[in-house]
């Protein structure tokens, strides 16, 4: 089975929002297509057959509504970080082994999807996009190896960072097995610990800022 798994649990504090971050409407449609559905919709040409959205320790309520069908799954997360996103649905859903899991943000667009590439690959795989502002992601060092988390890019002469993982059942629960959730919140951490396979992207846009959205209506 190939699973899609959605964290949202942020509070879309930066934006101060009257409904949740993940609702904001798409452009270039008639009607609303929220957009979330971007990493829904990519997820779904990969060929996942099962989306798990993770909320925080409240359901988004709006969120839940929307994507209220049985090819949707909807848990709570018990502990913050976006390692723990992955842990939790491990303990709640329980994968197999041989089952792929695609992890993917909510508030963001891209152009190729990387999905259709990392699912033919096994184990671990990052999709990799490129940034040239100072935002502060999990950036490739120097050596194009290792992940600084939430490095700003003056601190470093990488562009690259990590916007969607993939990972194979057995791989979390080697995780888990090795307590590493217990150790680090953030998933760039994580990912430093163990082999991974890179694939490259374009097009990436956090839409969690009013300044991000606005430029990506304008485009």
């Amino acid at each position: 089975m190939i699973y899609g798994l959605i964290p949202i649990g942020g509070a879309g504090t930066r934006m101060s929002l009257p409904y949740s971050k993940e609702m904001l409407p798409q452009k270039n449609f008639d009607y609303f297509n929220p957009v979330a559905n971007h990493t829904v919709e990519k997820m779904k040409a990969a060929g996942a057959t099962t989306l798990v959205f993770v909320h925080g320790l409240e359901f988004k309520q709006d969120v839940k509504k929307y994507f209220d069908n049985k090819d949707c799954l909807h848990i709570n997360q018990e502990r913050l970080g976006s390692a723990n996103t992955i842990c939790d649905f491990y303990n709640q859903i329980k994968p197999n082994d041989h089952d792929v899991i695609l992890f993917g943000l909510p508030d963001s667009v891209s152009g190729k999807n990387l999905f259709t590439e990392m699912v033919n690959k096994p184990d671990i795989v990052c999709g990799l996009f490129c940034t040239n502002n100072q935002t502060k992601v999990d950036r490739l060092n120097t050596s194009g190896e290792l992940f600084q988390v939430k490095t700003a890019k003056h601190n470093t002469n990488q562009d690259w960072f990590w916007g969607v993982v993939k990972f194979d059942g057995k791989n979390i629960r080697q995780m888990l097995n090795d307590s590493i959730f217990d150790q680090y919140s953030d998933l760039g951490n994580i990912l430093n610990l163990y082999n991974k396979t890179m694939v490259y992207g374009d097009g990436y846009l956090d839409l969690g800022t009013w300044s991000n959205y606005n430029q990506y209506l304008s485009e």
